[in-house]
């Protein structure tokens, strides 16, 4: 039995998907193989945390891989800075509201009047 080509490629793109979904990220993958030699996770969810900002935690990543000499790029820090935020922290400051819209503009981007 055939099946057609809209099932078959939905069946393809999710299992592509879900298999990228599995992998660790870059993020990850650079906080397990240099931060956990010093310590593990649980400092990240400590009773009287150090990092109480997202700025504070962008500066955390950037002082211990510097002092680590990692040499790390900014595309690198900010992946660490990422997995840690979505993984420990949910700093909210992160992802910034939109800015208000123009005057006379609704929501829906209509013009009032």
């Amino acid at each position: 039995m055939r099946r057609s080509a809209p099932v078959w490629m939905l069946t393809l793109t999710l299992s592509v998907t879900m298999g990228r979904a599995q992998e660790p990220d870059q993020g990850e993958m650079l906080y397990e193989n240099h931060c956990t030699e010093c310590h593990e996770s649980i400092v990240h969810v400590r009773e009287q945390p150090t990092v109480k900002t997202f700025a504070e935690l962008e500066a955390a990543v950037r002082r211990w891989s510097d002092y680590k000499q990692l040499a790390w790029a900014d595309a690198e820090r900010n992946a660490v800075r990422d997995y840690l935020n979505q993984s420990f922290y949910g700093f909210f400051d992160a992802f910034p509201p939109p800015p208000p819209a123009p005057e006379g503009v609704t929501k829906q981007g209509r013009m009032d009047g």
